[in-house]
């Protein structure tokens, strides 16, 4: 099973380069042509109802876990470092907590192994992007 799921994120991994670009913005080209949707909220800060519904829309595989990996390290390391976190609004609140410091400095994607979507987090205070199927999406959001 472990083997399975190191497959999984490895090739979720390559898949999230064809969205995002090294410098850290969407590849909007590609998104669409997967007819994948984009939403945002203002803001990098992901917490209460925002954590809870990012955490839904991460959880839709029934994943207990989802992970976080730095732009940098996805196009600069030949193995990036990825980081998991509890599927639910605690695990998302947690990511960004003085701990993994770091981490939140950097422009990063927060994804389930699955790749239903995925969530492209600024390391500056900008957008947060939801990008995904529909349902992914429509559940980040809260709708």
């Amino acid at each position: 099973m472990a083997k399975n799921r190191n497959h999984e994120l490895n090739d979720a991994l390559m898949k999230l380069k064809q969205y995002v670009a090294p410098e850290g913005h969407l590849i909007v080209s590609a998104i669409e042509a997967r007819g994948w949707l984009i939403d945002s909220i203002d803001d990098k800060a992901i917490f209460d109802d925002d954590a809870k519904f990012i955490s839904n829309a991460l959880a839709l595989d029934h994943s207990s876990h989802f992970f976080v990996v730095s732009v940098f390290d996805l196009f600069h390391e030949k193995l990036p470092r990825t980081f998991p976190f509890t599927s639910n609004a605690e695990g998302v609140e947690k990511f960004q907590d003085e701990q993994w410091f770091e981490l939140n400095l950097s422009d990063c994607i927060m994804f389930a192994p699955t790749l239903k979507g995925f969530i492209l987090r600024p390391g500056v205070v900008a957008d947060t992007y939801i990008v995904g199927e529909k349902e992914f999406v429509l559940t980040a959001i809260g709708q």
